[in-house]
């Protein structure tokens, strides 16, 4: 069958549109949101699980044809209960997105933004992410290239986040970057060749130096990230993953002890 990967990259007139840092981050989401609805071909979106979400993150979704928006996250908790509260579509529980209490394909699309990094397994959660949607998943990641190992070098950029009272634990979190060879094996392994599509956008992105400057400053940083886009690996800091699954699915992580009744049956294998 045969899976398919495409990697693109940020129009120039769409980073040059962005003027202000919510401006930033609902693009990221809409943008996602409306590539994911053309993979799919599909007008009717069903359920929806958003990982991590914020308010914000709420008001898109929610001007989206969705079925159901079921919200796990733990910022803002009052707010997103009274948002629920509003839309007889949106329902709101606390989750681990490390081992969700969600039976597999739960749910057509399963969204995630800036959320995994913040997990001390983010592989888990993306496995989580996988395991749950029954259609498609959307992820928007920090990425990992040499230039952003040079900027972490000269300190303009994070290597670990403190004080983030919101994790687990009220852990810091090491900003894990993904990468596309990274999501390729992890795609394979999980599906196979069975046939997953890959779409990743990526792109330099900062709210710091692109939504926070003077105009003709925020001119200049949107001509100097389309550039650097086009390195040779370092195509951006930012990427949107969509992934719509194989179909030769794993079965769900159980322990050994459930599977197999006497060290006999092991040995058969």
């Amino acid at each position: 069958m045969g899976n398919q990967i495409k990697l693109v990259g940020h129009r120039f007139e769409n980073l040059r549109a962005i003027r202000s840092h919510g401006a930033f981050h609902e693009f990221l989401l809409a943008d996602a949101l409306d590539r994911y609805r053309a993979m799919v071909g599909d007008e009717n979106l069903g359920h929806v699980l958003g990982i991590c979400c914020k308010p914000w993150e709420v008001d898109v979704l929610s001007r989206m044809p969705f079925e159901s928006i079921t919200l796990s996250g733990v910022t803002d908790y009052g707010r997103m209960k009274r948002m629920a509260a509003a839309d007889p579509r949106i329902s709101f529980r606390l989750e681990n997105a490390e081992c969700m209490d969600f039976g597999t394909r739960s749910f057509d699309l399963v969204y995630c933004k800036e959320g995994l990094h913040h997990l001390a397994r983010p592989i888990l959660g993306f496995y989580e992410m996988l395991r749950v949607c029954r259609r498609g998943a959307i992820f928007i990641e920090p990425n990992h290239t040499w230039l952003n190992r040079l900027l972490q070098a000269l300190r303009l950029a994070s290597s670990y986040e403190r004080g983030q009272w919101h994790n687990i634990s009220g852990r810091d979190n090491f900003v894990f970057r993904f990468t596309p060879d990274m999501l390729v094996k992890l795609l394979n392994s999980y599906y196979l060749e069975s046939g997953y599509r890959l779409e990743i956008r990526l792109g330099w992105l900062s709210s710091r130096f692109m939504c926070n400057s003077p105009d003709s400053l925020r001119g200049v940083f949107c001509v100097a990230g389309w550039i650097a886009g086009r390195l040779p690996g370092a195509r951006g800091n930012y990427m949107t993953a969509i992934v719509i699954p194989g179909a030769q699915l794993p079965c769900d992580p159980v322990a050994y002890g459930t599977l197999f009744r006497s060290d006999e049956a092991v040995e058969e294998l």
